[in-house]
């Protein structure tokens, strides 16, 4: 469970401190909530949403590959489902 939450930790670091200052140099904008679409009177906030779905894809990736790695070394059954 720390670990788990020690590693999120890091994941938030590095799209919030990396990931997303990239994302918004190519966007040529000075920060990634700048990054917004006006339609008629209305924002949509895709800066947010962007920074939302590359943490949440970061955090998924790095689960997923966890498990096939383990999976990958570990080839008992028994021993990858505990």
């Amino acid at each position: 469970m720390v670990i788990g939450g020690a590693f999120g930790a890091v994941v938030t670091a590095l799209v919030q401190d990396l990931i997303t200052p990239l994302i918004a140099a190519i966007a040529g904008k000075p920060d990634l909530p700048a990054i917004q679409l006006k339609v008629n009177a209305s924002k949509l906030l895709l800066g947010d949403f962007i920074h939302a779905l590359v943490s949440v894809s970061a955090k998924d990736g790095t689960v997923y590959l966890t498990g096939n790695v383990r999976s990958f070394f570990v080839r008992d059954e028994a021993a990858c489902a505990a």
